[in-house]
């Protein structure tokens, strides 16, 4: 996907057009550039153009396909519905989670889990005494990314909903 936009945008820089760079901003402004030819692009730059927006669009749809068929998928397993739970924790990553430790009867605590995975140090211990290891970051590398990105979500969501916000006052009380 980046790498089509990144074209798209290489394109019409190199003819004089600039565009804000980023998904959104190539986005938003394709169909105007297309709708509204200059001279600046030749009609074979916007047939060049007009065929990577189409690829762009088959390759959403079928990202929006597999999408649709993970989250099938993910709904008909009960491992995935208890992790979807989570806040944060949706189709995307309860499945590979699922699919990689099962039933996770393997840890017998989260800290297990998380050391297995590379977010902790791994702990061993033995009567009084806690050494803590490394951060190895040898476990599942995709699990871990998926989990650090699901952790700024959850960390990144608006704390306040529409029924936690304070009344309004009904007066003014500056004068």
């Amino acid at each position: 996907m980046r790498s089509i936009a990144n074209s798209r945008y290489d394109f019409l820089l190199e003819r004089g057009v600039a565009v804000r760079q980023g998904l959104r901003f190539v986005r938003n402004e394709l169909p105007s550039i297309l709708a509204a030819p200059s001279d600046a692009l030749s009609p074979r730059m916007l047939r060049i153009i007009e065929d990577l927006a189409g690829d762009w669009r088959r390759l959403d749809e079928r990202i929006e396909g597999l999408s649709k068929e993970i989250e099938a998928i993910a709904r008909q397993d009960a491992g995935c519905e208890r992790l979807i739970s989570v806040p944060g924790i949706g189709p995307m990553i309860s499945s590979p989670m699922v699919a990689a430790i099962g039933t996770a009867d393997v840890f017998s605590k989260g800290r297990d889990f998380a050391a297995w995975l590379g977010l902790v140090p791994k702990q061993i211990s033995t009567g009084d005494r806690t050494i803590l290891g490394k951060i190895s970051k040898r476990g599942n590398r995709y699990l871990r990314v998926l989990f650090v990105q699901a952790a700024w979500g959850v960390l990144i969501k608006p704390k306040t909903t529409p029924q936690q916000l304070p009344e309004r006052p009904t007066r003014c009380t500056n004068r």
